[in-house]
């Protein structure tokens, strides 16, 4: 679907925005307060995006790429999951936002990451994006859904525990 020539986004209080398409995303996340457009996931992201053939499918994907600056987004706890989340623009806001999906990272986690960590965070949540049969824009789930201590307890238990200690095999064997 091709972007809108202009864009207009009215906030809960009533407030509204019109912008040029080239605009559309200050427009669109103006609208938001405190959660705004970052060039730096930005350009983390379209990195990644060019670098990887498995994200072919969103070069030509308008995605927004924001930050979280609100103060009650509080001290994240470790984990990916806390420091960014991945949304799907509903098909109903698309026309008007220009854009399918939005990797939110909060403000306060960017700050706190290295430049390896905060690739890391945005390969972990460009991996929620994936495609479904008829070509549309779906949230993929993680590999692995486990508790540690069930996996000391009970070991490769499951089919997806055993994949996914194959793959840290990979990675041990890479790192020694």
């Amino acid at each position: 679907m091709p972007r809108p020539t202009s864009v207009t986004i009215t906030a809960p209080d009533g407030r509204s925005a019109t912008a040029p398409d080239e605009q559309w995303e200050r427009v669109v996340t103006g609208a938001l307060g405190d959660i705004v457009a970052s060039d730096e996931v930005r350009a983390v992201a379209e990195r990644l995006i060019a670098d990887h053939l498995r994200w072919s499918f969103l070069r030509s994907r308008p995605i927004a790429y924001l930050v979280d600056r609100r103060k009650d987004a509080a001290e994240p706890k470790p984990g990916a999951h806390a420091f960014g989340d991945v949304r799907l623009v509903p098909a109903l806001w698309r026309g008007l936002a220009g854009v399918e999906a939005a990797l939110i990272v909060k403000q306060v986690a960017w700050d706190s990451l290295t430049d390896r960590q905060r690739e890391a965070l945005v390969h972990h949540l460009l991996m929620h994006l994936d495609v479904n049969q008829k070509g549309a824009l779906v949230l993929a789930g993680h590999d692995l859904e486990e508790f540690g201590a069930t996996v000391r307890e009970y070991g490769q238990w499951m089919p997806d525990v055993e994949h996914f200690a194959e793959q840290l095999g990979m990675f041990e064997a890479s790192a020694a």
